[in-house]
């Protein structure tokens, strides 16, 4: 906002909460406040879709696609009180596949990492892997006590590739997790560019540093 001319309490002032249900959705609502700028995932975006229709709601880098869950009619044009940013992560999983058997092309099997905060990751990447013929291995983690646990599950069980999403558990893990898979030696495509600006070897995803309207950002690979 400095970067724009605009001072803080001079020009604006903002109402931080934390994503933790209605009560702090309908708080925001009462406050009327300008423009709400949600961070959190599809439950919140929900909460704000039944809570107010003319409150204008920036969404952040949304991974979900948010035509399919009613938020806005197109990315092109999104309508309503909704805009801001699409990954649109799970549309993208077939092309990193794809690409990273392009990568290694000798890998029979390729593990799928993948957490509680993207349940939505392994049903995408199984449904192109049935698709397409490729032979994929789940691999769940729960916690960074598990982090090395997993890459010896992927290594012992002979993968020959890597998938390795930006949800919530891994991204914000993301060098130790990068240091693991160059200990591991398996070829490793990462959803998003932090991955490979600590170390990582090729990612495939949407450029974060975009902004603008609801839109698919450009596919970016490194």
């Amino acid at each position: 906002m400095a970067e724009l001319g605009h001072v803080y309490r001079r020009d604006f002032v903002t109402e931080p909460r934390s994503t933790d249900g209605i009560a702090v959705v309908a708080e925001l609502v009462g406050l009327q406040v300008d423009v709400i700028v949600a961070t959190g995932g599809g439950t919140v975006l929900s909460l704000l879709k039944r809570a107010t229709m003319t409150v204008p709601i920036v969404m952040t880098a949304v991974s979900d696609d948010p035509v399919r869950q009613g938020l806005v009619q197109s990315l092109a044009h999104p309508g309503g009180n909704f805009t801001g940013m699409s990954l649109q992560n799970l549309e993208l999983t077939g092309k990193r596949l794809e690409l990273l058997k392009e990568l290694v092309p000798g890998a029979e099997v390729v593990a799928v990492f993948w957490d509680p905060t993207d349940t939505g990751l392994w049903t995408a990447a199984s449904a192109v892997g049935q698709a397409r013929g490729f032979k994929l291995l789940s691999v769940e983690i729960r916690d960074a006590a598990q982090f090395a646990t997993a890459f010896k599950t992927a290594s012992n069980a002979g993968a020959g590739a890597l998938l390795i999403p930006a949800s919530g558990l891994l991204f914000s893990q993301a060098s130790q997790i990068v240091e693991l898979a160059a200990l591991s030696r398996i070829p490793t495509m990462y959803e998003l560019r932090p991955y490979v600006d600590v170390g990582g070897l090729v990612c495939y995803g949407a450029n974060i540093a975009i902004s603008g309207g609801v839109r698919q950002p450009t596919s970016t690979r490194y």
